[in-house]
Parts: C-alpha cells; structure tokens; sequence
C-alpha cells in the first residue's frame, strides 16, 4: 500500500511514455521491416524483369544467329549459282561462236554451191548449144527431099478425132491433137527438176475449155500402142503427170465405138466439174 502510494502520477505518466517509446520503436522497427521487403521485392521483380529481357536476348541472338547462318548458306548458294552462270555463259559463248563459225561455213559452202551450179548451168548452156549447132549441121547438110510430110492421124486416130470433136461442140469446148505435154503443163517454184520427166511426152487429144485452159487428156491405145517394153512406165508417167495438174485422163481402147467415147468423155466431164472443189481421183475413167 505504503508502495502503491508513492507512485503517484508521474509514475503513471513514465509508464506510458514508455510504453509509447517501445510502440514507437515497434513501429520504426515493422516500417524498416516493410521497406526492407518492398526494396527486396522491386530487386526480385527488377531482377526477374532483368532475367526475362537477358533471356529474350538470348532468343534474339539464337534467331539472328540462325538468320546470319541461313544468310550466309543463301550467300554461299547464290555464288555457287553465279559461278554455274558464268560457266554457262561461257559455254554459251563458245557455243554462239561455234555457231557463227559454222554459219560462216555454210554461208561460204553455199556460195561454192551457187558456183558450181552456175558453171554446171553453164556447161549444160554450153552442152545444149553444142547439140542444137551439131543438129543445125545434121540439117544444113542433108539434102532436099531428105524429109518428108508425115500425117498427124491414122484413119483410126481421125475417126477418133471426130468422134471427140461432135462431143465438144455440144459442150462449146476446143480440141487439139497431137499435143506435147510441155506445152500444157507447168511446174511450181520448187518443182522446177519435174520438167524434164514430162516434157517430151505428148498426148493425143487434148480438151480444153473456151479459156485453152486444159480439162481432159484423151489417150487412144490402138493395135500398137502395147508395143514396146516401156510403153506401161511411158502410161504411168503420163497418168502421174495429169494427176498433178489436176488434168482428166482418158482411156479409149481400139474397139470402143462411139457410143462408148461418149460415155467415157461424159463420165470424165462429169468428174472434172465435181472437182472444182477438190482435186481429181488417182485414176482414167474405166473403160465398159
């Protein structure tokens, strides 16, 4: 009691000053606390931060890396390509002057033919001259007399040839006798060589229209025209020849009459006008 009373009022009062100090201290001790564990914790997340953004980097590097590595594989091709260019390039090279090399073989081969054609064309000029003069000799030197008239049909040939000519004039065609197929047929620009396979044949009744334009050929094989071993390669020319210029071939036998002529002309017309559109058939008319 006697204790309790001596306390009085400061005591009371020290009491809580003291109580308030540790409270303080308390205090001053959980704010150090907390901010000691926010600066730990912004270096955590600072340091994560920091390892996250190492760590991309290191991302980026390994894909760059790969990028500077296929870049360089890439560079590494391209120049293998550039060198197979320009490989090629020189082949090409040698090949185009190859080429021209041989362009300018051709061109100087073609010029030694163009030559020797001349000179062949030339020496056949000279050939043909040579011929014709000895012929103009052969003649100059025979004697009056030496040749004579020859008639230009046969009785058979001439009963044939009016036969023929009643059955233009109905139609208002022309006939010729006696005809050389050089006269009435041609050749094309890159057929000129032709010539010479047809030229001295000749036909026997040459039709034609109001314009001489040639339409039928007419062949009379009479008692002699089987004559001969040659005489089917003469027929086969002459056939082969027609067919080319789209000329109607013929065939009169020696015992056709003339009702037979007739229906041989008259199928062989009927065929020619068919073939305005087209080209004739490969074969004479048949006979009956």
């Amino acid at each position: 009691m006697a204790s309790a009373k001596r306390e009085g009022p400061d005591t009371g009062r020290k009491r809580w000053w003291r109580l308030f100090g540790i409270a303080a201290w308390g205090g001053f001790i959980i704010y150090g606390a907390l901010l000691t564990g926010l600066r730990l914790a912004h270096r955590i997340s600072a340091r994560q931060r920091a390892e996250g953004e190492i760590e991309a980097l290191r991302k980026a590097g390994t894909a760059w890396r790969r990028r500077a590595e296929t870049a360089e594989a890439e560079v590494r091709t391209s120049k293998g390509r550039i060198s197979e260019l320009q490989q090629d390039n020189a082949r090409l090279r040698a090949d185009l002057a190859r080429q021209v090399e041989a362009d300018q073989r051709f061109t100087g081969i073609h010029k030694e033919v163009e030559q020797i054609q001349a000179r062949m064309d030339n020496v056949a000029a000279e050939r043909a001259g040579a011929i014709l003069d000895q012929h103009l000799a052969h003649l100059q030197a025979a004697q009056p007399g030496a040749l004579i008239k020859a008639k230009v049909l046969n009785g058979k040939e001439r009963s044939m040839f009016r036969s023929i000519l009643n059955w233009t004039l109905g139609r208002k065609l022309r006939l010729l006798a006696q005809v050389s197929m050089g006269e009435y047929l041609d050749t094309t620009t890159g057929a000129k060589d032709l010539r010479w396979a047809y030229n001295d044949r000749r036909t026997d009744f040459l039709i034609c229209d109001q314009d001489w334009v040639p339409m039928l050929a007419v062949e009379y094989h009479g008692s002699g025209h089987c004559l001969g071993r040659n005489w089917e390669r003469r027929d086969a020319i002459k056939a082969r020849a027609l067919l080319l210029a789209n000329v109607g071939l013929v065939i009169i036998e020696k015992d056709d009459g003339r009702r037979e002529v007739g229906a041989k002309l008259d199928a062989a017309y009927a065929r020619i006008e068919a073939s305005r559109a087209g080209p004739l058939e490969a074969r004479p008319v048949p006979g009956h």
